[in-house]
């Protein structure tokens, strides 16, 4: 009776304790590979909805071909008002300021207005391979003795009870 009673002590002070945690590098793994697959979405559009996606002939906050002055858009995020209601028709890389979730208790991790739901390339729903996942998108501009050279983008990556993961890459406008 006494080696049982030492045996369950070692089983449950040792051992159980290790078994929560061994979701923990599989959702880290998928945590990052979401992150970086979300990144890499974004940086893949442009710096500002005036910059010229053609070849990157000029900049905003440059004179056109024309030399017409082309600003840098003021305000961040997505330009509803032109139809960039869908992260299909996002151009630039402040479109995806919020938070993006794939079910409603993902919803309340998220630290910043929920925009939508998280979808793969095709826009299909990715609840069955990422639930209960959300991630925070913030962007802004660095401050330098140019105005707007780059974009600092940050992901937060968060997941029911584990710790969020967190992205940074910059946009250059060019």
């Amino acid at each position: 009776m006494v080696v049982m009673g030492i045996a369950m002590t070692v089983l449950f002070s040792l051992f159980f304790p290790r078994v929560e945690n061994s979701g923990l590098p599989q959702y880290q793994v998928r945590a990052s590979a979401l992150g970086q697959s979300m990144m890499n979405t974004i940086l893949s559009r442009g710096f500002d909805d005036n910059s010229d996606p053609s070849g990157g002939i000029y900049r905003c906050d440059e004179n056109d071909v024309n030399n017409k002055p082309n600003p840098c858009t003021t305000k961040l995020g997505a330009e509803t008002d032109k139809g960039e209601t869908d992260a299909s028709f996002f151009n630039d890389v402040d479109d995806y300021i919020g938070c993006w979730y794939t079910s409603e208790f993902s919803k309340t991790l998220c630290q910043s207005d929920p925009v939508g739901t998280l979808t793969d390339i095709l826009g299909q729903d990715i609840a069955d391979q990422y639930p209960n996942f959300a991630v925070d998108v913030t962007v802004t501009n660095m401050q330098s003795a140019a105005p707007h050279v780059m974009r600092e983008i940050q992901l937060k990556v968060a997941a029911s009870k584990f710790e969020a993961f967190k992205l940074t890459a910059y946009r250059g406008n060019y």
